[in-house]
């Protein structure tokens, strides 16, 4: 059902209106009240199957269940519940969405689909306040239940939900999380910004091993980090030069990118070319794109060669607009766009790996689409690992994380990849690295995503290089070089630190000692990038060191 469409009576249509396969099914209340029930609801499945795009004959001649159908999308249907017997109309559904809808609460019903591993619930109109207990069952990989009014969340999240790896919680009115969430043991992504957190979840980070990408922005158990000018990441973001919005030139405005925080244009200005990120005003999965906004400006602060140089943000944008610049124009009723970023333009930069499918969930999917077309020898790929390396350390020493240290966020130069920038800050936040019972946590939890970047560009870049293109002479397998021992090395060593660091929390949280001894005893950026110096400097002097023909 489109956005312009509009939305059913809830009262006559609501446990009979369903989506398949992106069509709006609407089916009317039954009329024939002498008919038998199990007729009834078999015609009311194949009501709505008959007003699907893709429905074929055979499936409409079929009765229920519905064995082939595993994705379900039903989004801005009105929808407040879910019609009974749905579990045995459509047992095998693995996906269903029911975004922008109307429910009050996370219906039961779901977790008798005994195959769904995906499920959304987001902006359900400011309506959707619980989960019900039994919705939440094992076999749950991904739950999305972004811009709602969930004030808590029930107890057998933690208790069912153990597969459970990625958990989008963005925009809603948690305070806390339940103890039981300890148990989720495969939990890799977690997104709670502008939440009503009043102190840090630590139930996560000191239980859940292989919690990488993280987004706490906007809570009462930051703001002090956040609002705090003293600080010195925070008052960077309050330090970039105001352009004036007429001194851009949007005759061309290319869209680069579009994403859940705005739309991001290839525009001039000085004659020079520039990207212009437009921030939206709505809440993403990932928090509010003004804080994207701000993060983005403290960390183009710091002037490290891998994040990329902010030129500066225009003012409001005017009543009277360019040419399709894609913005909104100010009015009494409406008030003006949030600010502009204006940005270094990448020519040539390509995604390192496009972002995770609906199967491989919080894995990045490598040399697909753009992305398979970088090629990249071992000197590239050490060299590019070395300077996220210094990145994440510069930020994390100033106390920012990224929170979504992913290869779809970070652009590589597709004739030199060792030419490399890091991305996209909507899942970023601010945080004290003087709190030592939190900030070697907080770090932990990042460093456990670089070293998920560093194994995938060892896999799929030297060990494993994907096939040269078409006009090139050499084969695969004479692409295949010598393997980086470096990277190699790299690699153990993050396994060791990582594994010791998560066997020091758990013995930490286990007998509740004090966590100030924290800062000495997890790995750190600091100590990774010593390390990986010293590393370096060893491979050079063998390499200059004289042969023994030599000497």
């Amino acid at each position: 059902m489109s956005q312009e469409q509009p939305i059913p009576d809830e009262k006559s249509l609501a446990p009979l209106l369903l989506l398949v396969d992106n069509t709006a099914v609407i089916i009317s209340p039954k009329e024939n009240q002498g008919r038998d029930k199990d007729d009834d609801d078999d015609e009311s499945i194949r009501r709505l199957l008959s007003l699907s795009r893709q429905a074929t004959p055979e499936l409409l001649s079929a009765s229920p269940p519905y064995v082939n159908i595993t994705k379900l999308d039903l989004p801005n249907c009105g929808l407040s519940e879910l019609p009974l017997g749905f579990e045995r109309a459509f047992p095998n559904v693995r996906i269903l969405f029911l975004s922008q809808n109307r429910f009050r609460q996370v219906p039961a019903v779901i977790g008798s689909c005994r195959q769904l591993q995906m499920v959304a619930f987001k902006d359900n109109n400011g309506v959707l306040q619980s989960i019900h207990p039994d919705a939440l069952q094992p076999q749950l990989r991904w739950l999305i239940l972004t811009n709602n009014q969930l004030q808590s969340l029930p107890d057998s999240i933690g208790e069912r939900c153990h597969q459970l790896q990625k958990c989008m919680l963005s925009g809603n009115q948690l305070r806390t999380l339940p103890d039981t969430m300890k148990h989720c043991q495969n939990l890799e992504l977690i997104r709670l910004a502008s939440n009503q957190l009043d102190e840090i979840p630590m139930v996560l980070l000191q239980h859940c091993p292989k919690l990488a990408w993280i987004a706490l922005s906007d809570n009462p158990c930051l703001s002090h980090v956040q609002n705090n000018n003293n600080n010195t990441a925070s008052a960077c973001a309050s330090a970039v030069p105001l352009l004036q919005f007429n001194a851009l030139d949007w005759q061309e405005g290319q869209v680069l990118g579009r994403g859940a925080g705005g739309v991001t244009r290839k525009v001039r200005w000085q004659d020079q070319y520039v990207a212009v990120k437009e921030y939206g005003g709505a809440m993403t999965s990932d928090g509010l794109p003004e804080t994207e906004r701000r993060l983005a400006c403290a960390a183009a602060a710091l002037h490290s060669p891998a994040l990329v140089q902010v030129l500066g943000e225009t003012p409001p944008l005017p009543t009277q607009l360019p040419p399709d610049h894609g913005g909104v124009a100010e009015t009494e009723d409406a008030p003006a766009a949030p600010l502009s970023l204006v940005m270094e333009y990448l020519d040539g930069f390509v995604a390192l790996a496009g972002p995770p499918s609906l199967e491989s969930c919080s894995r990045d999917v490598y040399h697909h689409g753009t992305a398979s077309i970088i090629q990249m020898s071992v000197e590239q790929a050490e060299a590019m690992i070395s300077k996220l390396l210094q990145a994440l350390t510069a930020l994390h020493a100033v106390g920012i994380c990224h929170g979504d240290f992913y290869g779809h966020n970070i652009l590589v130069e597709s004739t030199n990849p060792a030419n490399v920038r890091l991305t996209d800050w909507g899942a970023a936040f601010f945080y004290s690295r003087t709190d030592t019972a939190v900030a070697p946590y907080i770090e932990l939890a990042e460093i456990r995503a670089f070293s998920i970047l560093c194994q995938e560009v060892y896999q799929h870049f030297v060990v494993a290089p994907p096939p040269p293109p078409n006009n090139s002479s050499s084969s695969s397998e004479e692409q295949k070089t010598a393997e980086s021992i470096l990277l190699a090395e790299l690699i153990h060593y993050l396994d060791e630190g990582i594994a010791k660091a998560n066997n020091t929390a758990a013995k930490l949280a286990a007998a509740a000692e004090e966590k100030d001894a924290m800062a000495t005893t997890l790995i750190t950026f600091e100590q990774i990038l010593v390390w990986w110096k010293q590393k370096q400097l060893a491979v050079m002097a063998t390499n200059f060191a004289p042969t023994q023909d030599e000497s």
